[in-house]
């Protein structure tokens, strides 16, 4: 039979090949998992689904099912990685409004987890992209404040760079004319993201 902590451990690996950016790798994992071990845990089920809700592509109802010990857990972890899966899931559909709403609540527990909670690391980019799609600057405002009480040291490399990214953007967005100094900011912030390498 299945060990119960299996889908643990191969959605960490998968989750840990995603932060490197090798995306090909982590899917091979989920693919063996589901075709070979027959895995159906909650967590990684839940991972696969944002995995492929990153890459567009949506879940079926019957992973909605087998997520639904998640939605119905108290916990922090599991409450954020069910709404970080509902907003990659809405951002896929082309909502940005649920998924700005999803994703902030996922970002919504980081004093419990910390910023650097992979639900959270995903979810913060998301939502400030989200944000600035409905020109919901209040939303932003808010999600750079999180970072207020965590230290730098404490910040995922791509979170740090998104952040950086979002903040050079929310400025020139707010001034009345752009300036050369602007954009040298906003291309030198957006290199600083690709160079830590996040593919979606």
């Amino acid at each position: 039979g299945q060990s119960p902590t299996l889908g643990i451990a191969l959605a960490n690996r998968a989750e840990a090949l995603m932060q490197l950016g090798r995306w090909r790798e982590a899917s091979e994992i989920f693919v063996a998992g589901r075709e070979i071990d027959h895995l159906d845990s909650p967590v990684f089920v839940a991972k696969e689904a944002t995995f492929e809700a990153l890459r567009g592509r949506l879940a079926s109802g019957a992973v909605q099912v087998q997520v639904a010990e998640l939605r119905d857990s108290e916990a922090p972890q599991d409450q954020a990685t069910i709404e970080m899966l509902d907003a990659a899931a809405a951002s896929a559909a082309g909502d940005d409004a649920e998924a700005l709403r999803h994703a902030t609540a996922a970002v919504g527990v980081h004093d419990a987890l910390g910023i650097g909670f992979e639900s959270i690391r995903w979810a913060w980019p998301l939502a400030a992209r989200s944000a600035r799609k409905l020109r919901d600057f209040a939303a932003i405002d808010g999600l750079l404040a999180v970072f207020e009480t965590h230290p730098v040291g404490y910040q995922p490399p791509i979170v740090r760079a998104e952040r950086r990214l979002v903040g050079t953007l929310h400025r020139a967005d707010a001034t009345a004319e752009l300036t050369d100094a602007h954009l040298a900011a906003v291309a030198g912030a957006a290199e600083a993201v690709r160079q830590v390498g996040n593919p979606y």
